[in-house]
C-alpha cells in the first residue's frame, strides 16, 4: 500500500512561507523520515527475515508517524485553525494515529508469535 499523507506533502509546498521555518522544515523531515521506515518496512521478506527485526521495522515505522503527527500538530498550530488545510492536517493526524496503534499491534504481535501472524 501507499502511505496516507501524498496529498499532505504537495500541499506542504503551497504554504512553505506562511509558517516558520523551523516547524515547515520539522514537517517535512518527519515526512522523509516517515516515508524511508515505510519503504524499510515493505521491503522485509516475512520469509527470509527475522519475526524479531520485522517487529523492529513496525515499531520504526509507530515511531516515525508518532513524529509526523507532532509535526503536523505544530504546523496546524502555526496555521490559522479555521482553515481548511489546518482541518486537512487535523485529519492526518488522525490517521497517523490509526496507522501507529496497527504498526504497534503488528509489532507486539510479530514479537509474541514468533511472525507467523
Amino acid at each position: 500500500g501507499e502511505p496516507y499523507f501524498d496529498s499532505v506533502e504537495s500541499e506542504l509546498a503551497h504554504m512553505a512561507f506562511s509558517v516558520p521555518a523551523d516547524v515547515y522544515d520539522a514537517a517535512e523531515g518527519a515526512l522523509e523520515a516517515y516515508r524511508h521506515a515505510y519503504d524499510q518496512w515493505l521491503s522485509t521478506d516475512p520469509y527470509e527475515t527475522p519475526a524479531c527485526d520485522r517487529a523492529q521495522a513496525v515499531r520504526v515505522v509507530a515511531q516515525r508517524c508518532r513524529e509526523l503527527r507532532t509535526a503536523y500538530h505544530s504546523l496546524a498550530a502555526a496555521l490559522n485553525r479555521g482553515t481548511a488545510f489546518a482541518a486537512a492536517l487535523q485529519h492526518a493526524t488522525t490517521q497517523l494515529h490509526t496507522e501507529e496503534e496497527r504498526a504497534t499491534a503488528l509489532a507486539d504481535s510479530l514479537s509474541r508469535t514468533g511472525g507467523e501472524s
